[in-house]
């Protein structure tokens, strides 16, 4: 019975709470009215579930304290710290609130919505960086082994006074192991035996031989450079290069 005394005497407006304390909506106004106390305006609606999520604070305590997550802030935790972590902003949980809106009826929100709505906030000043999780290198036959190319990326393609950042094109660089099959096909644009494809904001490369370890797996692909880049090619690739010369790792 405290709950409907606490907010009357702190003076809220509005309390809030999810649809299952619904039920007790009748006894936090019977109380108040018996005491003939100031009676806020209670608003009942769904809670926020979220596909692929543990939202429920119960089953996150629990997770926590079995060790299972090193902290409330791990970025695998729905929390305020946690996504602060795993780099959503306040504007994109803000925006992704807004997006879903307030309703009574138990929907289940997907989580890719929220990845849709931090891609959307934060496209329009978020610098793009080249990263791969499971890299392969190519070596070019055709490149001189102290040749290093700067390339000059925009850090931002669609708003240039964001300025630029280097990249470096040398012998040895490196693409995404799911850029690569050892059969290619019509709908397939990274790279395959014998084919051509661009490495973004570099030059044409096309493979000419592939190095495998004795299981069969791909440990390293070699080709030939165009840098007039004299054909085109519909497939344009995230590439890592080498260091800045003269610059430690």
């Amino acid at each position: 019975f405290t709950h409907c005394l606490v907010d009357s005497f702190e003076h809220i407006d509005y309390s809030l709470c999810t649809m299952e304390f619904e039920t007790r909506r009748e006894s936090y106004y019977w109380l108040l009215d018996a005491l003939d106390l100031y009676r806020p305006q209670v608003w009942e609606f769904s809670r926020l579930r979220m596909t692929n999520t543990v939202m429920s604070k119960r089953w996150l305590l629990r997770l926590v304290n079995a060790g299972v997550v090193r902290g409330w802030d791990d970025p695998r935790l729905p929390t305020i710290d946690g996504l602060r972590r795993r780099g959503f902003t306040p504007a994109t949980i803000n925006a992704l609130c807004v997006d879903i809106g307030v309703t009574r009826n138990n929907n289940w929100t997907e989580y890719g919505r929220l990845e849709s709505v931090a891609r959307r906030e934060m496209g329009e000043w978020a610098h793009r960086a080249f990263g791969l999780l499971d890299p392969i290198p190519i070596v070019m036959n055709n490149w001189a082994d102290d040749r290093v190319d700067a390339i000059a990326v925009p850090n931002l393609a669609t708003d240039e006074s964001q300025g630029t950042h280097m990249k470096y094109f040398g012998k040895t660089c490196y693409i995404d192991r799911s850029d690569w099959r050892d059969e290619d096909d019509s709908n397939f644009y990274g790279f395959a035996p014998g084919k051509e494809a661009h490495l973004k904001y570099g030059y044409h490369v096309r493979i000419t031989d592939v190095i495998r370890d004795d299981s069969g797996k791909v440990v390293e692909l070699r080709g030939d450079v165009d840098e007039a880049k004299s054909r085109k090619v519909k497939g344009h690739l995230s590439w890592v290069g080498c260091r800045e010369p003269g610059v430690e790792p």
